[in-house]
């Protein structure tokens, strides 16, 4: 039916703005995605929800309606005023953040347990032979740990290393030095024999 799945389609929607275990008097209400403000008005999601959980039989969508009725009846005083839910500082960043993080935590562990399961379902398939996995050897080593006298051998030649091209250096500065000089004294006897002429 066309209609039904409108209605779910809707109604799955909504549900991906309820709020869940961030504030007692808050769990059950749907969070604005536009403006982080919980809409009074969410209330009226109650009816659509109890007629998707009676069509589908999914508990889901009438655990939805319990909470978010249980959420309208909290805002009820006894005088039979109603608690007005107002937005002291519409710029809380921090606080906005804080619940978008914690959300996209709480959404990456749901999947990943999710996933975990599907891969722990599949790994009944195979069973694992011992005795198989017994007679593997390999014939060159995957990675051999160095002992602490190689890793201070390599520590130490790293520091001669260092040392004889610091001394490799200063031997070419100083040949570069000796040929620029060879080359003044060449530029000097050229131009005292010019001076001559």
């Amino acid at each position: 039916m066309e209609s039904l799945s409108l209605l779910k389609q809707w109604c799955d929607a909504l549900l991906e703005y309820r709020v869940e275990k961030l504030h007692p008097r808050l769990d059950g209400a749907l969070l604005c995605p536009a403006c982080q403000v919980v809409h009074g008005r969410c209330g009226e999601l109650v009816y659509p929800l109890l007629c998707l959980a009676d069509r589908t039989g999914e508990a889901r969508y009438l655990d939805a309606a319990r909470k978010l009725f249980e959420w309208s009846e909290s805002l009820a005083c006894d005088d039979g005023s109603i608690y007005i839910i107002r937005c002291l500082d519409d710029n809380d960043e921090e606080a906005r953040q804080s619940a978008i993080d914690s959300e996209i935590e709480s959404r990456k562990t749901a999947l990943f347990s999710e996933k975990y399961a599907e891969i722990q379902d599949d790994s009944s398939k195979f069973k694992v032979d011992e005795d198989v996995i017994d007679t593997i050897r390999f014939t060159t080593p995957v990675y051999v740990a160095p002992s602490e006298e190689e890793t201070s051998e390599s520590e130490t030649s790293g520091e001669e290393t260092s040392e004889s091209e610091t001394g490799e250096e200063e031997s070419t500065k100083e040949e570069k030095s000796s040929e620029s000089d060879e080359s003044e004294e060449a530029v000097s006897e050229a131009s005292s024999e010019e001076e001559s002429k």
